[in-house]
């Protein structure tokens, strides 16, 4: 690919990069002799039909089913009549109505073209009820797991994918400026926090944060998520740890602000960058923490959302933390250390590892 991925998220470059992921999905389905993939889970799906998650009042964002058929290569959405958000090439008929009945959603996939003559179907996870009705609705077909496949194909970036954590963080270091100049004795956490998300939805047009955030005053405690009423006060240091979702991709930034100035980074951040190579074990990395209580894993896959591993942290969330790493991984890292919150992401390399997100810099 040789278009630049900056622009609307649905613009030609976008097109490349879906048939690109799809491609990397067809082939581990042939690889495998998987005849079809039913993906529930919303990064698996977003990874191959690239469409956008419905949000509604209150409760958090939806995604519908996704189907991709090998033979003929066509994707289903079920529970989305809605196209806006829906990439150009996948058309209209194949999209199922929105419906809470399990019956209806699974008869609407079995219509998709290709599907019944299917004698293995990969699912990321599903339902006994859903399984028991994909039998009746497909007799005899062999159900195997989805997320091993999954996780294989996204778990190594390609240079589009690169391209557009970049622009995300790029986003994401534009939000932290908005919320460092908010920094000041008499203004609220909250008011910080807010400055970063208002930044996010009218300035950038992006709307999804990956998560909460951190957006503390720092104490010699791990600062906990979130942001509260307190105020700064004059002399205080401030820790933000946010994240913004562009184009399904998640790209964080963390920093620890003194007065006037971003902290300096520990040594060990520095270090820890640096064992980010091929055959690493992620647990090893989470060791450069130390004994210092953390406010989250040291250590997380960067992609669609938060990938394996996970390891580290307050929780001991150990995901695949056993795994040695591979070269083209993406990784977001984050070290508690002396009251100073720092982390970065990092892709995993031959040789030397990058530093996707920049070094401390003052807005």
């Amino acid at each position: 690919m040789t278009a630049t991925l900056v622009g609307a998220e649905y613009g030609p470059a976008f097109a490349e990069l879906r048939a690109e992921r799809k491609a990397r999905v067809l082939a581990a389905m042939e690889r495998d002799g998987v005849d079809a993939l039913i993906l529930g889970r919303s990064g698996n799906g977003k990874y191959v039909a690239g469409h956008r998650d419905l949000w509604r009042a209150v409760l958090g964002g939806f995604g519908p089913m996704v189907v991709l058929v090998r033979s003929t290569g066509g994707i289903h959405l079920a529970a989305s009549t809605w196209d806006d958000g829906i990439p150009a090439e996948i058309p209209h008929e194949n999209l199922t109505g929105l419906t809470w009945n399990p019956r209806e959603a699974v008869s609407g996939l079995v219509r998709a073209e290709g599907l019944s003559d299917c004698n293995r179907i990969a699912a990321d996870g599903m339902s006994p009820g859903i399984a028991g009705l994909l039998d009746m609705l497909a007799p005899g077909v062999e159900l195997v797991d989805g997320e091993a496949l999954m996780r294989e194909v996204r778990r190594v970036k390609t240079p589009a994918e690169i391209e557009v954590m970049r622009t995300g963080i790029g986003i994401a270091e534009g939000c932290l400026a908005a919320a460092v100049e908010r920094i000041a004795p008499g203004v609220s956490e909250r008011e910080v926090q807010a400055a970063f998300m208002d930044a996010m939805a009218s300035s950038y047009a992006v709307t999804i944060p990956a998560f909460a955030g951190i957006f503390r005053v720092a104490g010699d405690l791990p600062p906990l998520p979130g942001a509260s009423g307190r105020v700064v006060s004059d002399g205080d240091s401030f820790v933000i740890s946010a994240a913004v979702m562009y184009a399904g991709y998640e790209a964080a930034v963390v920093r620890t602000w003194v007065p006037g100035q971003p902290a300096e980074e520990p040594a060990a951040l520095t270090e820890l960058v640096a064992a980010c190579r091929p055959g690493c074990l992620p647990s090893q990395l989470a060791a450069f923490a130390g004994d210092q209580p953390q406010p989250g894993p040291v250590v997380v896959g960067l992609g669609m959302g938060v990938e394996p591993p996970v390891a580290g942290g307050p929780a001991d969330l150990t995901g695949f933390a056993n795994e040695p790493l591979e070269a083209g991984m993406v990784l977001g890292l984050q070290l508690w250390s002396g009251g100073v919150l720092s982390g970065c992401m990092v892709q995993v390399r031959d040789g030397e590892p990058v530093r996707l997100t920049p070094p401390r810099t003052a807005p």
